[in-house]
């Protein structure tokens, strides 16, 4: 036991890849080359972003033996 910490944090608050998606998308709508009615561009790069963080937590749990802990800073 001890008091060293291990985190990756994971959306332990805000996630920029993910803001600078959603900033991009709502620029491409401006612009007429997205639509609201078929996000799929939207969808796939989030699902894109989730899996990322989640196999970038998978494999800090992996080597600090499950001790990881999101935090917002």
């Amino acid at each position: 036991m001890s008091d060293k910490k291990h985190t990756l944090g994971i959306f332990g608050g805000p996630n920029l890849l993910i803001m600078l998606a959603s900033v991009a998308y709502i620029a491409f709508m401006s612009a007429g080359m997205a639509s609201i009615e078929q996000p799929w561009l939207y969808v796939a790069t989030f699902l894109l972003i989730l899996a990322f963080c989640t196999g970038a937590k998978a494999c800090a749990a992996l080597k600090t033996r499950g001790h990881t802990i999101a935090t917002p800073n």
